[in-house]
């Protein structure tokens, strides 16, 4: 191969990384913009999120609901007063915080151990543990939990899920979680929900 050839086969090699590279450096700042926003929309498969619909429809179900009269006592603690400022801080860890807590509810409204066996039927997680959503159904099933409140907790898993795997959530959309998260505590705790000290 003489110097000639072996040039241009240099040149056709390097003509597409070139171009690609000149491309990114014209429109950086048009993709530094694109990029920087919050996704508000995540398509994985069959699945499509739209964050604010998500929330919007899951919180007008919940409210829709009548709400049982408990004993009076003291007013219950919110999820929003007792994660505090950490949407702001740490909006990813405010999402875990919240769906954490909501999780672990419905494991102590199971009226019996959620078995081992069933978890391997019940969507579980890389950790080992049942997401909400399959906690939330097997609860139901059991009749300790309505479908009202299921849908909304499988919206929360949904929500969780976009978060963790866009990483672009903003605290504004942690605020929203939260308030989902506690709206569901107070819907399936009939407002008795007391998150731990």
């Amino acid at each position: 191969m003489g110097w000639q050839a072996y040039t241009a086969s240099l040149v056709h090699s390097l003509a597409w990384p070139v171009a690609a590279v000149v491309a990114v450096v014209i429109l950086r700042e048009q993709l530094q913009a694109l990029l920087s926003r919050p996704m508000r929309r995540m398509k994985v498969g069959p699945v499509e999120v739209e964050w604010e619909e998500e929330v919007a429809a899951a919180k007008a179900a919940l409210e829709a609901q009548p709400v049982r009269i408990t004993e009076a006592g003291p007013p219950p603690v919110t999820l929003t007063d007792s994660i505090g400022d950490l949407t702001d801080i740490a909006p990813m860890e405010a999402i875990q915080t919240a769906y954490e807590r909501v999780r672990d509810v419905l494991l102590h409204m199971s009226p019996e151990p959620v078995p081992q066996s069933s978890l391997s039927v019940l969507n579980v997680t890389v950790t080992g543990y049942p997401s909400a959503a399959a906690l939330a159904r097997f609860v139901r099933e059991r009749g300790r939990l309505n479908d009202v409140n299921v849908r909304a907790i499988e919206t929360l898993t949904r929500l969780r899920a976009h978060a963790a795997h866009t990483g672009g959530v903003t605290p504004q959309q942690a605020r929203e979680f939260v308030d989902l998260a506690d709206l569901i505590m107070f819907s399936i705790t009939n407002g008795t929900y007391l998150p731990p000290e």
